[in-house]
C-alpha cells in the first residue's frame, strides 16, 4: 500500500539541517563527549562548554555538525518552547559557535525521553532496525509537537552475529507539527528543511 502526503496538508514533518551548501560545524575540544551523551536517554547530570567553529561565512538558525549534534539559535529554542506538546520535554545545553571569529550563543537541545513515534509495520523497517521510509503512528504521537523519534533497542544481525544495539535518537531529525513549522517559517528561520511525513 502506497501512502501519500502532500507538503502543505500533512500533519506532520520531519526537520532537519539543510546541508545543500555548507559543511557541518567541528567540535572544539572535549565536545564530542557531549555528542555521545545526547544519543542516550535520561537527563545529562553535567556537560561540559559546547563549542563549535563554523566555516560557514554566515551562521544560520539550524547548524549542522559534523559529529551528529543538533545546533539551533535562540529563535528556534523561542519557537520549540512555545509550542511544546504535553508529552514533549526538551533540556536545552547552552553552546557557543564560533565563526568569522565571533563567539555566538546557540543551544543543544536535549530529548531524556526516547519516544517511539514510527507505525513500525508501513515504515518498512530494515534488517538495522532503521526505518525505509517513516510513517507515523497517530496514537504515539498524542501530545507530541516537538519531539524526536527514537529506534527501540533491537538485535540486529551483522555477519551472523547477534547485536544488541540499545535505544537510540534518530540522528538529526526533529518531528515537529503543522503548527511547529508555520511558527519556524513565520520568524523566517534559516537553515531548515522540512519534510512532510504521513500519519496513519
Amino acid at each position: 500500500m502506497e501512502i501519500a502526503v502532500s507538503g502543505d496538508d500533512a500533519e506532520v514533518y520531519e526537520l532537519s539541517c539543510n546541508m545543500a551548501a555548507r559543511h557541518g560545524a567541528h567540535p572544539v575540544d572535549g565536545t564530542g563527549v557531549l555528542a555521545k551523551a545526547l544519543r542516550r536517554g535520561g537527563t545529562l547530570p553535567d556537560h561540559p562548554d559546547a563549542v563549535w567553529r563554523d566555516a560557514a561565512p554566515t551562521p544560520s538558525d539550524f547548524v549542522p555538525t559534523v559529529d551528529v549534534v543538533r545546533l539551533v539559535s535562540s529563535r528556534v529554542k523561542e519557537v520549540f518552547n512555545a509550542h511544546l506538546g504535553p508529552a514533549d520535554t526538551i533540556d536545552w545545553i547552552p553552546a557557543t559557535l564560533i565563526s568569522n571569529e565571533q563567539r555566538l550563543p546557540y543551544w543543544v537541545p536535549h530529548f531524556p525521553n526516547h519516544v517511539d513515534l514510527l507505525d513500525k509495520e508501513r515504515s518498512g523497517i530494515g534488517p538495522l532496525g532503521v526505518p525505509a521510509t517513516p510513517v507515523y503512528s497517530a496514537s504515539k504521537l498524542a501530545g507530541h509537537a516537538v519531539t524526536v523519534y527514537a529506534l527501540p533497542p533491537r538485535a540486529v544481525q551483522v555477519s551472523g552475529e547477534t547485536l544488541h544495539a540499545p535505544s537510540s535518537l534518530a540522528s538529526l531529525i526533529y518531528v515537529v507539527t503543522a503548527p511547529v513549522r508555520q511558527a519556524l517559517l513565520d520568524e523566517n528561520v534559516t537553515g531548515a528543511v522540512f519534510i512532510p511525513r504521513p500519519v496513519i
